[in-house]
C-alpha cells in the first residue's frame, strides 16, 4: 500500500488485499460500477476503489470495514476483484 501512495505507475497489474473502511460513495453506473472513497486500517489517507458490478450486490455503509482484494489498473486506478465485510 505504501508502494502505490508513493507512486502507482510501476504498480500497474499489481494485485493486493488490504482492509479498508468506507469513507464516502462518489457514485455508480450499472455499466461500470461504485467509485468509493476508503481508508486503509490504521491510516487516515484515502485510496478511491472501482468496485465493479459483479460486487453489485454489496451495500456499502460508512464506517464499515472490508477485507479487499486490489489490482492497480491502467493510469492507476484501483479495482475491487472481491471484498468481504470484516
Amino acid at each position: 500500500m505504501d508502494k502505490y501512495m508513493a507512486d502507482y505507475r510501476p504498480m500497474s497489474g499489481v494485485k493486493f488485499k488490504a482492509n479498508l473502511k468506507v469513507s464516502a460513495d462518489l457514485g455508480w453506473k450499472p455499466e461500470k460500477g461504485h467509485l468509493m472513497v476508503f481508508t486503509v486500517e490504521n491510516d487516515n489517507r484515502a485510496l478511491v476503489v472501482l468496485i465493479p458490478p459483479k460486487l453489485s450486490g454489496i451495500f456499502f455503509t460508512k464506517g464499515q470495514t472490508y477485507q479487499v482484494s486490489l489490482e492497480v489498473g491502467e493510469g492507476g486506478l484501483v479495482y475491487a476483484d472481491s471484498c468481504e465485510k470484516e
